[in-house]
């Protein structure tokens, strides 16, 4: 290949990569601003727009692919319903196998005992995604309940992070305040 077909790639690849990101970013807002519609907050509309973000598999596959092309971590945690939907995800290929996805159950938002349901884990870090993020309580038992293993939890990536605080280990697609 000669050196400008490398160039037409790469400006390919960066236009496509910024398309993406623009289409994520109005997709989510999309979302948000129904959910804002039918709901004014609380827990009829985080699970209104969950359920939006998983219903959505070109979104929900866009995004995840775009959030771990470049990840350092080899392992993934995911949980309940969401996780359910990254693991289909990956079982048919739309999202990267080489990734190990480590399966915890659902309710754990709601102080559900915590139960490894797939994946092995190994020691070292893991990243952990989710749909949304408000107080963080999903994020903390899956980080806590991790450990055991060896396993360190120490960043998260989720769509819409709609806490009030800002922590240097959570990034979202949209954050609300």
């Amino acid at each position: 290949m000669s050196c400008l077909t490398h160039i037409n790639e790469a400006i390919e690849t960066l236009l496509c990569n910024k398309l993406c990101e623009k289409y994520l970013k109005w997709s989510i807002r999309r979302k948000v601003e129904k959910c804002l519609r039918l709901h004014t907050g609380g827990e009829l509309y985080f699970t209104e727009l969950d359920g939006m973000i998983k219903k959505d598999k070109l979104f929900l596959f866009l995004s995840l692919n775009k959030t771990i092309k470049y990840t350092k971590y080899n392992q993934i945690v995911v949980s309940g319903e969401f996780g359910k939907c990254v693991k289909a995800g990956q079982d048919a290929s739309f999202v990267r196998k080489d990734i190990k996805l480590l399966l915890l159950n659902g309710g754990l938002r709601k102080k559900e005992e915590p139960i490894l349901l797939e994946g092995i884990p190994m020691k070292g870090k893991a990243l952990f995604v989710d749909d949304s993020f408000f107080s963080g309580t999903t994020y903390y038992a899956a980080k806590a309940f991790m450990k055991q293993f060896g396993c360190d939890v120490d960043e998260a990536f989720v769509f819409y992070d709609g806490s009030k605080k800002r922590f240097s280990w959570l990034h979202s697609l949209y954050r609300y305040y």
